[in-house]
């Protein structure tokens, strides 16, 4: 119960921090989540089962996940904003709306 809170406040804190930030942010952010979770996840079982499960059995499938998952994300999103510099001029209602939509 406690945790199905906590998640629901993660969820909204992100909708109101992406609102703040627009919806193309928010979208690009949202397509790189997803093409890195992806990503993570085809290299998911190799990693355990060739690297992980030998060294720490206990948390090798989370960090087997986790770990690809937040590599990936961090680098395309690094890569992302020196390519993608300007921001896109939307409506206000249409870039807060849009932006707290795609970050939740």
């Amino acid at each position: 119960m406690i945790l199905n809170i906590l998640i629901l406040i993660f969820l909204l804190l992100m909708a109101a921090w992406y609102s703040g930030q627009g919806l193309y942010t928010a979208l690009y952010h949202l397509l790189l989540t997803l093409f890195s979770g992806a990503l993570a996840l085809a290299f998911w079982e190799p990693i355990t089962q060739g690297f992980l499960l030998g060294v720490m059995p206990e948390y090798a499938w989370g960090v087997g996940l986790l770990v690809p998952f937040a590599l990936i994300l961090f680098a395309l999103r690094q890569l992302f904003d020196r390519l993608l510099i300007g921001n896109q001029d939307f409506h206000n209602m249409i870039n807060k709306a849009g932006g707290g939509a795609a970050g939740a």
